[in-house]
């Protein structure tokens, strides 16, 4: 569906900063037109250690409801104040500072009409068990004093009014992926959260509401854990979120179509991910491991199957698969098959070393204790090859990181013509704004004294 869009570009993501960004940099370029800096998001970075003094940057929330009187929805499957999502609304220079994100959420200034996703822990009070809060503040009921309707399972999200705000937390931290919510099933993954929502009903709700408003609406829909399964070097459960991603894609285009094609569409990741396809896998004729690894001619296309018509594989552990490898990753092994249960690649260790210097003609020792990682032994197999790859990245980090390649934007309806050849990243901003014919340095709408 993201390729049937009419118009595409090639977007370059670093910040100013750095070469490799990261979500909330990366987001915060798209929602304010503005480059900033890794874990910021909506501001320019000062001297100060304080996250909350550095000068703001209107971001694309603030600009529509201040112009337009818009509404405004961010859906995800991250935790909704995640780096991508909070960087549509928030101001701040740490992205990890999430329970004060969940509580400026309620800043009308730029309160979101609909919010869904994950992280009901960043809202509830820190007396209520689970929560990640510091104080007693009760955001959820704080949005439901504001008349929003507040669901926390797929059903009573289906059944909520369409003429009324909602706030949708699924799961305490990041939903659970599409292989393991709607295939697999595994009471100790799921650990209780039984009815989430997919990203296409969460995407029709929410089209359901924002486009009840007269003025028109923004809507950041968000495939959050392609990224974050691709972190733990799991293509599988990454490629399955891709399919659901792309069935929301083309729930939203289908939509589109039928009201006249007026709403730009616009797909995009954050950033990249040093992950490719260099062929397929398959121990058929008895190699295993790298020596099974099908090249150029060899590489006989997949045997995965649909079935039952879904529009996913029935099983993702066919007898010919991809062969998927990574640029960037800490030392893992790698076994080539799926993993029924989510296993990073690599563990967190602490590692403690004796040092000794020369002070004058005396040796002094001392201890220096250092953060590191080492390759997870439960992705350890019996009967599968397993073969222990060395870290290229630093060991302090036990996951696979970002890349600094460009990344593909696909575009359709009114506007999208604006996008083509090579682009910064700030540069969609301006699109969506050009777009919407809104000039930026006007105020249509007056609004009140924000919330304190």
């Amino acid at each position: 569906a993201m390729e049937k869009l009419e118009h595409n570009a090639v977007i370059t993501t670093s910040g100013y900063d750095s070469l490799v960004t990261d979500s909330a940099n990366s987001a915060s370029a798209y929602a304010t037109g503005h480059k900033s800096v890794v874990n910021a998001m909506g501001v320019y970075e000062d001297s100060t250690k304080d996250p909350f003094d550095d000068p703001k940057v209107e971001n694309i929330s603030e600009i529509v409801k201040r112009t337009r009187g818009m509404s405004v929805g961010v859906v995800t499957q991250a935790e909704s104040t995640d780096a991508t999502p909070a960087a549509m609304i928030g101001h701040t220079r740490r992205r990890a500072r999430q329970d004060w994100l969940a509580s400026s959420y309620l800043d009308q200034y730029h309160r979101p009409d609909v919010i869904m996703g994950g992280g009901s822990a960043r809202y509830l009070p820190k007396s209520t068990p689970g929560s990640k809060r510091k104080d007693d503040e009760n955001v959820i009921q704080e949005f439901k004093n504001l008349g929003y309707t507040f669901v926390g399972t797929s059903t009573e999200m289906k059944a909520a009014p369409s003429d009324k705000p909602l706030l949708g937390l699924f799961h305490t931290g990041t939903m659970n992926v599409y292989l393991d919510r709607e295939m697999l099933k595994d009471p100790q993954v799921l650990k209780g959260f039984t009815d989430q929502p997919n990203l296409m009903d969460m995407t029709k709700k929410s089209l359901d509401i924002l486009s009840k408003n007269p003025n028109g609406f923004f809507a950041m829909i968000e495939g959050a854990s392609i990224d974050k399964q691709l972190h733990v070097m799991d293509w599988q459960r990454a490629a399955y979120d891709t399919i659901e991603f792309d069935k929301a894609i083309q729930y939203a285009e289908d939509w589109n179509r039928k009201r006249g094609n007026d709403t730009l569409i616009i797909v995009l990741a954050d950033h990249a991910h040093g992950v490719s396809i260099s062929g397929t896998y398959h121990e058929r004729d008895g190699k295993k491991g790298t020596e099974a690894v099908r090249v150029y001619q060899n590489s006989v296309f997949p045997t995965f199957k649909d079935e039952n018509h879904d529009g996913f594989p029935d099983n993702p552990d066919p007898d010919v698969t991809l062969a998927v490898q990574y640029a960037n990753h800490p030392e893992y092994y790698e076994n080539y098959h799926f993993m029924k249960k989510p296993t990073p690649p690599a563990l967190s260790v602490t590692e403690t070393k004796q040092e000794q210097s020369a002070i004058g003609d005396k040796v002094e020792f001392h201890q220096v204790t250092k953060a590191s990682s080492k390759a997870n032994p439960a992705r350890i197999h019996p009967g599968d090859p397993a073969e222990l790859m060395p870290a290229n990245t630093p060991k302090d980090d036990p996951q696979e990181c970002h890349s600094a390649d460009d990344i593909l934007l696909n575009a359709g309806g009114p506007g999208s013509e604006y996008f083509k050849g090579t682009m910064d990243n700030t540069e969609v901003f301006f699109g969506m704004l050009r777009a919407l014919g809104i000039d930026g340095n006007k105020t249509k709408v007056h609004l009140t004294q924000a919330r304190k």
